[in-house]
Parts: C-alpha cells; sequence; structure tokens
C-alpha cells in the first residue's frame, strides 16, 4: 500500500472547504446534539460501524470542523504535512447543507485501497456515490457499511504512516526531516526528568466474568502495544496486563485501551493503573495479615483515586459481617470471611460511596502480579 501525496493534499483542501461550512463543535457528542434529530440517528449509525472497526491507535475526536479519526500527534509527531498542527487524519463523517458524506483519506491516498473498495462496493449492489475522497449518503442504509466496516479495519495505524510517509514527495520528506531536529538542552533535560520507561501492571474489571464481557487476553495484549506499551504480557483470564512504558503513556493507557476496548468490543471497561513499587507496598501493609487472617480469604481493592475522608466516613463497617474492610490510600483490603460470592462488601458499593472505580484482586493474584513486575523490571 502507497499512498499519493498529491491526492491527499487535494483531500485535504477538500475537508478544509468543508470546515469553513460546518459547525464548530468542541466535541463529538456536541456535533452530534446540534444536529436534528433524522441527521444525528444516521451520522451515528455509520459513527457506530467506524468505532467498531477502527484499528487501534486511531482517536476519535473534532478535526477540520466535524467527526474526525486520526493518528495522535503523541503516535505520529510530526503530523499532516500540509498542516502540521493537524493530526495525520484517516476518516471524517459530516452533515452537509444537503447530504452527509464520509471522508475515507485511506481510500483516496492509495489505489490498492480504492480499487478494492470500489470492487467490493459494486458486489453489495449498493450505488457508490463518491466525490475525491467522500461517499455521500441521505441514510445510513444507502450505504455498504459492511463494505466500509472492511475497509476501515483492513489499515493499521503503522500501516497507514508506513504508506502515508512513502508516498510523499522528496520535497515534503526534507520538510519533514527539518520538522524534526535533535532536540535541544531544555526538551533532552525535560525529558529525562520524565524518567525511563518502567513496569506497570494494568488491573481491568469485569472482563470474561460469567460469559459476560468476553476479551480475549492476545487481542487486549495488541491493544496495549498499539497505545505505545512495551513488553506486553497478560495473566490468567481477568484481565491483568504487565508491561513497560514511559509515564506520560502509561497515564494515557486507561483512556486509550478502554476506548479501544468499547470500538471493537462493544463495551467500556474501567482501568486501573500501579506500578511495582506501589504494588510492593500495597503487600507489605496488608492489616488482616498481621491479625493472621487466613491469605486465602483475602482480597485487595484498587482505586483510581485516593477517597476523601468525608466518603470513607460513608462506609458501613457493620455492611456485611463477618466480612471486614479496611481503606488505605488507594487500596481497600478485604477480607471476606464467607467467601468472596457471599459479601455485600463489593466494587459496585465502594464506587458509590466513594465516587472512584474499584478492581479488586484476591491475594494470590496480587502477590503474583509484583512477581511478574519485579522480573520485568529485572
Amino acid at each position: 500500500m502507497k499512498f499519493n501525496a498529491s491526492k491527499t493534499r487535494g483531500a485535504t483542501v477538500e475537508l478544509e472547504v468543508v470546515a469553513s461550512r460546518s459547525m464548530k463543535a468542541a466535541s463529538v457528542d456536541a456535533y452530534l446534539a446540534s444536529l436534528p434529530a433524522d441527521r444525528r440517528a444516521e451520522v451515528s449509525a455509520v459513527r457506530d460501524v467506524i468505532r467498531k472497526n477502527l484499528p487501534a491507535g486511531y482517536e476519535e475526536g473534532i478535526q477540520y470542523g466535524m467527526i474526525g479519526y486520526c493518528v495522535p500527534h503523541h503516535r505520529y509527531p510530526a503530523g499532516y504535512h500540509t498542516d502540521p498542527k493537524q493530526p495525520l487524519p484517516f476518516a471524517s463523517l459530516a452533515s452537509q447543507k444537503s447530504h452527509m458524506a464520509l471522508y475515507l483519506m485511506c481510500v483516496y491516498g492509495s489505489k490498492k485501497v480504492h480499487d478494492a473498495f470500489v470492487a467490493d462496493y459494486a458486489k453489495s449492489g449498493k450505488k457508490l456515490d463518491m466525490g475525491k475522497s467522500c461517499v455521500r449518503f441521505k441514510r445510513a442504509a444507502d450505504l455498504a457499511l459492511d463494505v466500509i466496516g472492511r475497509t476501515i479495519a483492513s489499515v493499521s495505524v503503522d500501516e497507514y504512516i508506513a504508506a502515508y510517509e512513502a508516498g510523499l514527495p522528496a520535497s515534503a520528506r526534507a520538510k519533514l526531516a527539518k520538522r524534526s531536529p535533535p532536540a535541544p538542552a531544555a526538551a533532552r533535560a525535560k525529558k529525562a526528568a520524565r524518567g525511563a520507561a518502567k513496569a506497570y501492571v494494568a488491573l481491568l474489571r469485569g472482563v470474561n466474568v460469567g460469559g459476560n464481557n468476553l476479551l480475549p487476553m492476545r487481542d487486549l495484549a495488541k491493544l496495549f502495544t498499539a497505545a505505545g506499551c512495551d513488553r506486553v504480557s497478560t495473566y490468567i483470564q481477568s484481565g491483568n496486563v504487565v508491561f513497560s512504558a514511559t509515564a506520560d503513556v502509561a497515564a494515557r493507557v486507561p483512556a486509550a485501551v478502554g476506548d479501544a476496548v468499547e470500538r471493537r468490543f462493544g463495551f467500556r471497561v474501567p482501568i486501573v493503573i500501579r506500578t511495582t513499587d506501589e504494588l510492593r507496598d500495597v503487600i507489605r501493609v496488608n492489616p488482616f495479615l498481621d491479625r493472621g487472617a487466613d491469605p486465602s480469604a483475602l482480597y485487595v481493592a484498587f482505586l483510581a483515586d485516593a477517597p476523601s475522608a468525608r466518603s470513607i466516613a460513608t462506609l458501613d463497617p457493620k455492611r456485611s459481617p463477618p466480612d471486614a474492610f479496611e481503606v488505605r490510600g488507594r487500596e481497600i483490603y478485604l477480607h471476606y470471611a464467607k467467601g468472596a460470592g457471599k459479601t455485600k462488601l463489593t466494587n459496585a458499593y465502594f464506587d458509590s460511596k466513594l465516587d472512584t472505580i474499584s478492581t479488586a484482586r484476591n491475594w494470590r493474584t496480587t502477590q503474583k502480579l509484583l512477581e511478574l513486575l519485579t522480573a520485568l523490571e529485572s
């Protein structure tokens, strides 16, 4: 796959013209809310197809005044060669005066992808009303949505970037190189201050439980890799991912991977992150071990945020006797004397009282995750 830069420039002009006529919504939700109800339903139907098939690594947002799907700057800092302030566009979706339009940069810039798209569309029996980069429609039912979905899914971020750069003319590649000079001392110092990559564990809540929220671990690992993580591995099927990353990448993981899971699998999954040192401290200070509790009855609920003293005070210590809990920082230590299946000390209870997100692990899993983190760091 190779992209024709002169053609993508034409597509950009088309997007810019559309942008000049478009509303100035600050978010996708605001854009959709501003549409008439009938238009909102049609655009939303196409958006659902895009999000379901969008490969990991692309991000949804507002670009050129419409709903856009792009390669974000943190993944491709050079941006789009015609306007480096813009992330590299991949697709866009807009409501125009007399029609709605889906802009497919991945189709317009590549003869191979374009020809495959047109041929596949012809087989669908639907009429293709296509301009330079846009597919025009008045109803989502007029579109070959399955063809659009397959085309979107067929171009990974890495393939798109490589093909885009390969299709740039020599002058554009020279400008691209000039825009990426060696970092000055101040920038290098700032990067060093952020620290080198460290080991992290991501704890997902509610996946592969009772036949619900099914999420293959192999696919999950790929989503973490696409989000910029290295040396990714998973542990058992309950959603535990060990990886190496810089602090800024790790901070983006809950949102980036959460969005990717929702697009691909259709459900939203909360994600909580801990470092090796943080998990080591969790294990070191378990209060119930000091009291001689059976380790098999111990759990830890990991919180996304530290709760306030006022919210902790609303917890009822007698909610589920003889079960007990103790809140320390961003963790809740749990002693399920009757077993985890019978307790009233649930994630839903703690989330509602503490106004945060929690996900629990038994003591054995918590210890195993520290072993994996320690091995990764060594």
